[in-house]
């Protein structure tokens, strides 16, 4: 089978496995969309080969392979992610707030076969917020998989990450902000504030905020921040919303403490192997980031979890299954 993948100009990780997943069993054609002529006229030539066409995110890159394939009697899979689904207009978030963009990705998904989300949590959104409220058979829950990439016992050290691109979005979405207080509260424990520069420069605008324990380091590579959870204590993620968490479940596997808001799908990620706080509550956060310092044991689950729940074969097997089911 061949398979159009139209993601795009800056996949995320989980897209990467996509592909090397798909290409490990169908011959994939994986094109990163930009409205250019010879983008255009490449997609359009794809389409015309592919026997299904993959989009990841629902968007204004998957508007025109979405339209191909129904034109063309093509399979049309879209994978949609929290921001495809969500309408919350208090902090300017989500396709689903109206306009043009609420009727172009409902088109997307209206018009598509088959819909992924990775989490009941955005089911759930998908079904309030969107066209597939009046076509649930469409909707598919695929988690993510991860791959086992700790290897090599490090000694953990008393210190806190949070990851995610700093940008004002993730400054409330993400929790960026209470995650900036709660250091300033946790002042002897050493902190780290990872993700690359958003488009809003807001990188500086947090690294004014940040107190003496707290590094904002911008970008890592891959093996820097592999090596840095390796010898962290605890990993937290204060957000508001997560369509699955996917740091969260990197951070595990590297027997990370995790501690979360009850929000979004972060429960379904960490369960009962990480310690919970109210979103926008530094007190509630404090307490549980201190207990979770001092736990000596639930590292150790939180890696279980993943590996047995999210592993890469799960995803695997049951993509490649679904594919061939349509």
């Amino acid at each position: 089978m061949r398979v159009l993948l139209v993601a795009d100009r800056s996949p995320a990780n989980f897209v990467t496995t996509d592909y090397e997943l798909l290409a490990s069993h169908y011959q994939v054609n994986w094109i990163k969309f930009r409205w250019t002529p010879a983008v255009v006229r490449r997609v359009i030539s794809e389409a015309r080969r592919a026997d299904l066409i993959f989009g990841w995110f629902a968007s204004h890159h998957t508007v025109l392979p979405t339209f191909l394939g129904r034109t063309l009697r093509k399979k049309v899979v879209i994978a949609a992610a929290d921001y495809d689904l969500a309408n919350e207009p208090w902090f300017k978030y989500g396709s689903m707030r109206g306009g043009v963009r609420a009727a172009v990705n409902n088109y997307i998904l209206s018009r598509a076969d088959l819909v992924l989300v990775p989490s009941a949590f955005s089911q759930a959104m998908a079904l309030r917020n969107t066209v597939l409220k009046r076509m649930p058979d469409k909707l598919r829950i695929l988690p993510l998989g991860f791959a086992d990439w700790w290897k090599a016992p490090r000694q953990k050290e008393r210190k806190i990450v949070t990851v995610g691109e700093v940008n004002q979005e993730n400054w409330i979405r993400k929790g960026h902000r209470e995650f900036v207080e709660v250091t300033k509260r946790l002042g002897g424990v050493p902190a780290y504030l990872v993700g690359r520069p958003g488009e809003d420069d807001y990188l500086e605008v947090v690294r004014r905020m940040a107190p003496p324990n707290l590094a904002v380091t911008g970008y890592v590579a891959a093996a820097e921040l592999q090596d840095l959870l390796s010898r962290t204590w605890s990993y937290l993620q204060l957000s508001f919303m997560e369509g699955f968490g996917a740091a969260v479940a990197e951070a595990m596997l590297a027997r990370c403490v995790p501690v979360v808001t009850h929000q979004g799908s972060l429960p379904e990620v960490v369960g009962d192997t990480g310690y919970y706080a109210d979103y926008g509550d530094i007190e509630s956060a404090c307490t549980a980031t201190r207990t979770a310092l001092d736990d000596r044991g639930l590292g150790d689950r939180a890696r279980e979890r993943v590996l047995d729940l999210f592993p890469l074969e799960r995803r695997r097997r049951e993509l490649l299954h679904v594919l061939a089911s349509l």
